[in-house]
């Protein structure tokens, strides 16, 4: 399959499967758009990918502030996103019982609801063209649990209800979730 006029958008694409799909997606024509904190990271990714046109658009997600300032800001720079992969995750581990809600909250914030707000500025988009893919990168811990892990399973698990759900409301408009 080739990707030659697509671009894709990878969150969590400074290390690894962010990185590695944005190094499938480079070899296979795709323009890649490369998210994460580490900048620098980011523009050594882009240094190594095949093709042209690649970007860097850094992103902090557990900052919701600056995911909509940066989108907003850089809507009109960036080419027609045609496949967007929410990847960027985090993992903040503690039995319930002793759980911060900070800590609650940045997981949920990043993992899902930082998912959330980039796929709804990326959405209408999608929808006046009549196609678009959206990829949501769960876990496995999503669907079994797993010990001291109980903010990360939720918001894996929110991932796949949220794809569910989406996939269901942007069928009709040629695109797949």
């Amino acid at each position: 399959m080739q990707y030659n006029n697509k671009t894709v958008w990878i969150t969590g694409a400074s290390s690894g499967i962010g990185k590695e799909l944005a190094m499938q997606f480079a070899e296979l024509g795709a323009r890649v758009i490369l998210s994460a904190r580490n900048v620098d990271k980011l523009n050594d990714l882009k240094a190594t990918l095949k093709g042209e046109g690649h970007l860097v658009v850094p992103l902090d997600l557990a900052k919701p502030e600056h995911v909509l300032s940066t989108i907003t800001a850089k809507m009109n720079e960036l080419p027609t996103i045609d496949i967007l992969i929410n990847n960027a995750g985090i993992t903040i581990d503690s039995l319930l019982m002793r759980m911060k809600d900070e800590d609650w909250n940045k997981v949920i914030n990043v993992n899902l609801t930082a998912a959330m707000r980039l796929t709804r500025q990326l959405l209408r988009g999608m929808i006046k063209r009549r196609y678009g893919r959206i990829i949501f990168i769960s876990s496995i811990v999503g669907y079994t649990g797993n010990a001291g892990q109980s903010n990360y399973a939720a918001s894996k698990s929110g991932l796949i209800g949220l794809t569910k759900s989406l996939a269901a409301e942007v069928a009709s408009r040629g695109i797949t979730c």
